[in-house]
């Protein structure tokens, strides 16, 4: 069990922006903030998981976490007193990863959790790595390179994938792997450079965004599906995190994107004009590449055979399967065309920490 020793790195109030509280969530390193009144009384554990799930309801990371919080109940908590056991027996028998301890006057003064607790379902995902595309739409640049083997800084795109799965603690790694495979083979290997542990898929013919799936051996792990060329820097324990606890089949990353309409909007009730709006922008969520699969969405990818990832969402969904949302607000960029790969170069952030590095001092 451990005990969180800077307790007033965690405390935010209500007037907080949901940004600056994801800020909070994020530098914590244990995926907690806590929300206290103006008393410094708590009023709540917050997690990544509820911040995402108010961004999604309100659409902005301006929001107050007053404001998105609302129904957010109290949290279970415990005496400042209580004994290492008492504690361990609150943390297992309500399921819960962080244990905020309060004074007589509802004051944390304390945060304690279970040390070693694996991120889904008491064990740590596998991960199977999307890089068998042939990338048609980058021209010449993959014409002798495969897509996830362009740099970006002085980096293959698909380390900064592998690096941030080995810091959620994933080292058992599958790559699905078609175009000029061999080369992919070449740089990982068994993984064993990377500290992951890595397999092969090789697909005989394009299996689409989740034929692959079906390739794996069955195994009763959650499963995080990413493409081998998602730019972003997003940490992956949050998004097992959040799809445990919406008990989801699947979760889908989401990236909200906006959409300046050039002309005026005209909304109509029949022939009768009822507003007209110039110009406005409309926000939407688009698709940011990655996913969490239960083992019940896993087995329900049909054997070698071309599948995409909309058709197993769309199949569960009719199932009447929990499907959710889990929105990434950190840097992130669809390389798909030379522009976008030029881009990267200049604002992918581990690609401008790498070079900072490398520069002489």
């Amino acid at each position: 069990m451990r005990h969180f020793k800077q307790l007033e790195r965690l405390l935010i109030t209500g007037d907080l922006s949901l940004l600056e509280a994801l800020k909070v969530v994020d530098a914590s390193a244990i995926g907690v903030a806590l929300l206290v009144d103006d008393h410094g009384r708590l009023v709540s554990t917050v997690t990544d998981g509820d911040l995402r799930r108010g961004l999604i309801a309100r659409q902005t990371l301006e929001a107050r976490v007053a404001d998105v919080l609302l129904d957010h109940g109290a949290s279970i908590t415990a005496s400042h007193n209580a004994s290492k056991a008492q504690l361990r027996q609150v943390l297992i028998s309500h399921r819960v990863r962080h244990l905020p301890l309060v004074d007589d006057d509802g004051r944390p003064v304390d945060v304690v959790t279970l040390d070693g607790l694996a991120m889904v379902e008491g064990r740590t995902p596998r991960a199977l790595i999307m890089a068998g595309g042939f990338g048609k739409r980058l021209g010449a640049l993959t014409r002798e390179t495969p897509k996830p083997l362009l740099t970006v800084g002085d980096r293959p795109m698909m380390d900064y994938v592998v690096e941030r799965l080995r810091e959620a603690g994933v080292d058992d790694i599958a790559v699905a792997v078609h175009f000029l495979s061999h080369q992919i083979r070449e740089r990982y290997g068994d993984g064993s450079a990377f500290g992951v542990r890595m397999t092969y898929l090789e697909e005989r013919e394009p299996l689409g965004t989740a034929g692959a799936v079906s390739m794996l051996e069955p195994d009763d792990r959650a499963l995080i599906v990413t493409n081998a060329d998602v730019m972003t820097d997003q940490p992956f324990g949050p998004l097992a995190e959040f799809h445990e606890e919406q008990g989801a089949d699947i979760t889908i990353s989401v990236r909200r994107e906006e959409h300046r309409v050039p002309f005026g909007v005209v909304e109509c009730d029949g022939l009768m004009v009822k507003r007209i709006t110039e110009k406005p922008t409309m926000p939407y969520l688009v698709n940011a590449g990655f996913y969490m699969l239960s083992p019940r969405a896993q087995a329900a990818v049909p054997s070698q055979k071309r599948f995409d990832m909309p058709d197993l969402i769309q199949s569960l969904l009719n199932a009447g399967s929990t499907i959710a949302a889990f929105p990434v607000n950190a840097y992130w960029l669809d390389v798909g065309r030379p522009d976008e790969y030029r881009r990267a170069q200049t604002e992918f952030p581990g690609a401008l920490i790498n070079s900072r590095a490398n520069e002489p001092q």
